[in-house]
């Protein structure tokens, strides 16, 4: 449907053929993708984040493979986004899709059509529109949410553009980059705890909740910490030496967003709590919040502070997710603990 949709915009604005056929072949390579999410999920509920990773490493090491081979071969775009998309669609046949039959009911072994079988019922839709509903309800927040996320990472970078140019923009972009690498480390971890979390608050264990939560939060401090006091004593010096001796000028601004990104670190595990504890809703509202507050902080510091505003703004944005966060999940644990105690005194 989505492509469908896609298809619709690019015939009616007239992007031209060639910027037509990269839209196309980055949709489908997001199409797969989404389909890859979807065994990702089954793979989360098994706690088998080892299939995850390894799809992940698969996916990076052959797309990267493939993406230079065709740069180099034919210098096209259409061509580079071709191999992208059929990376993707290779590791979703050959990985992804041969490690969820594991999780089915079916058993191919001993059955010679038994995997064609097993193929065919877990390809199968199945239209049942209650279910259907209730999940595009679950969902929709989410989406929401993940574009204000999306919205929200690209706010300095548009104040940047417009007040200082593309070169500020891609400097910008280099010396964030180092800063917010350890976002994977903990990436990885908030999802392999997700699904402990959201056990642990479903069965109401809000000590087991509190206390897991707790831990990745100073696991989030204590890299945030490092990150921060290494950007403090060596920050010119990594620049100088990822890049070139001019970036080294933007230390401070780099030592800043590294502030923003440490902040950001205990944010990402608030976020994962906040969904294991279903407040989806609630996080629309406080997205939308942090990216009020970035914009009003960029369009008076970036004007005249160039990125040490921008970055400064970060730091704000932050400030603003981690505690809107606190509060929606400190609200979630005492609404669900006491209703626990509710039902306790009434049976």
């Amino acid at each position: 449907m989505g492509i469908l949709v896609i298809l619709g915009i690019v015939s009616t604005f007239g992007y031209g053929r060639e910027k037509t056929l990269v839209i196309l072949l980055i949709t489908l390579d997001r199409a797969v993708s989404s389909l890859s999410s979807i065994f990702y999920g089954l793979f989360q509920q098994h706690e088998r984040m080892d299939f995850i990773s390894t799809s992940g490493f698969i996916k990076s090491a052959l797309s990267l493979s493939v993406i230079s081979l065709l740069a180099y071969l034919t210098g096209s775009i259409g061509w580079i986004c071709l191999g992208m998309a059929a990376s993707t669609a290779t590791v979703f046949c050959l990985y992804d899709f041969p490690k969820g039959l594991l999780f089915t009911k079916i058993d191919p072994g001993g059955n010679p059509g038994g995997r064609d079988e097993a193929a065919a019922i877990i390809l199968r839709p199945r239209w049942i529109a209650p279910k259907l509903i209730k999940v595009a309800w679950v969902a929709f927040p989410l989406g929401c949410v993940f574009g204000l996320l999306s919205l929200n990472y690209n706010i300095p970078r548009f104040f940047i553009e417009k007040y200082w140019g593309a070169r500020e923009l891609g400097i910008f972009a280099a010396i964030y980059a180092p800063a917010a690498a350890g976002r994977f480390i903990l990436t990885a971890m908030g999802s392999a705890a997700s699904r402990r979390l959201a056990k642990y608050f479903t069965l109401g264990d809000k000590k087991s909740f509190v206390s897991l939560l707790c831990k990745l939060a100073g696991m989030g401090l204590l890299m945030g910490g490092v990150g921060i006091g290494i950007a403090a004593l060596a920050g010119r010096e990594i620049l100088n030496l990822l890049y070139r001796p001019e970036y080294a000028e933007y230390s401070g601004t780099f030592l800043w967003l590294m502030v923003a990104t440490g902040i950001y670190y205990l944010a990402i595990f608030m976020g994962y709590a906040m969904t294991a504890a279903r407040r989806f809703w609630a996080q629309i509202p406080l997205f939308a919040s942090t990216g009020m507050v970035s914009a009003l902080a960029c369009y008076h510091l970036v004007p005249n502070h160039g990125l040490p505003g921008a970055a400064f703004s970060e730091i704000l944005a932050q400030v603003t997710t981690l505690t809107g966060s606190v509060i929606v999940i400190c609200y979630a644990i005492k609404y669900a603990f006491a209703t626990e105690q509710v039902a306790t005194h009434n049976e």
